[in-house]
């Protein structure tokens, strides 16, 4: 599926490595090909609404962290190193659904069997060749500093308590075969939420253990993770008590209450009063090279909400 993949300019590929994570709906998913997409001559939420309105089975695309400061207003003060639109969301032309042991085949323009006979004829492409890349951090270790002081500073002013300090790696004049670098990347993390997926000349390549929100009928969920631990896959007693020491610890319980007030401030916007609940707090979870502590939040979608009005309420 992966080297069929190749041939479109625009696919997405999700893959959930086997995880049983509730409310998972498929092992993986592949999307290749566009018959139409965001419509450029609206406003972005606008436009999802629409092409939601009329997508069908599947839509496929990204929303960019810059979303919020579009649709806000707010002028975005980083700059953008690999230009990813701030939305793309397009209906495939090709869909192929894998699940326990049957895959389905959707398309638009051919017989299934045509598709399928594309597919299964494709050999695998060998790896490519080891590559040593030098990865840059975005701020200097001088100006890390500098802004955790002020971080500091805001906190013991009252302008916040908690806040989550993030910054970007980059490397650049590096020769890649995108495909090749996300098997690595799956053999190495395979987490629940991995993705490949390609914009034109841009790829994505994703192994999260996170889910932002799903939507489940009426129900949305969302599971935020604050609270990780790496793990000792050498020493099962020390991995154990390395579990224990991160359930303990009140430094993550704290940041965890802190994401889950957060998302179910956003979740009761959109959903019907006191409907919002957390059925798990503070849940551990393993995954290949790390434990993490995640919540879950759901809460009942009210009625003629749509997907562009979930995102204004709840994209970070």
């Amino acid at each position: 599926m992966l080297d069929w993949l190749g041939r479109f300019n625009i696919c997405c590929f999700l893959d959930n490595h086997g995880y049983d994570l509730p409310p998972q709906k498929v092992d993986c998913l592949c999307a290749a090909g566009s018959v139409r997409t965001l419509p450029a001559d609206l406003p972005v939420l606008e436009a999802v609404n629409a092409i939601t309105a009329d997508a069908g089975d599947w839509l496929f695309g990204h929303f960019s962290f810059e979303l919020k400061q579009v649709t806000e207003g707010v002028a975005n003060a980083l700059p953008l190193k690999v230009p990813f639109s701030v939305a793309e969301l397009f209906i495939p032309r090709y869909v192929l659904l894998l699940s326990d042991q049957s895959l389905s085949i959707g398309s638009l323009e051919e017989d299934h069997e045509e598709v399928w006979a594309r597919v299964s004829s494709m050999d695998s492409t060998p790896s490519a060749a080891k590559q040593q890349i030098q990865v840059t951090p975005a701020i200097t270790r001088e100006a890390y500093i500098a802004i955790v002081r002020k971080l500091k500073e805001h906190i013991h002013r009252g302008d916040c308590y908690e806040m989550n300090f993030c910054q970007e790696f980059y490397a650049e004049h590096v020769q890649l075969e995108p495909l090749q670098v996300f098997r690595k990347l799956a053999a190495l993390s395979p987490n629940p939420f991995s993705v490949y997926y390609r914009q034109g000349r841009n790829h994505l390549l994703c192994a999260s253990p996170e889910r932002f929100i799903t939507r489940v009928g009426d129900e949305l969920i969302s599971q935020p993770i604050k609270g990780t631990i790496m793990r000792n896959r050498e020493d099962a007693a020390l991995d154990a008590a390395l579990r224990e020491t991160l359930r303990a610890s009140a430094k993550d319980r704290t940041e965890n209450v802190m994401i889950v007030d957060l998302v179910r401030n956003d979740l009761s916007k959109v959903c019907v009063e006191g409907s919002v609940q957390v059925p798990e707090l503070f849940g551990i979870y393993a995954f290949p090279q790390v434990y993490q502590m995640i919540s879950t939040v759901k809460g009942r979608l009210k009625e003629g909400m749509q997907l562009g009005d979930v995102l204004k309420a709840c994209f970070p």
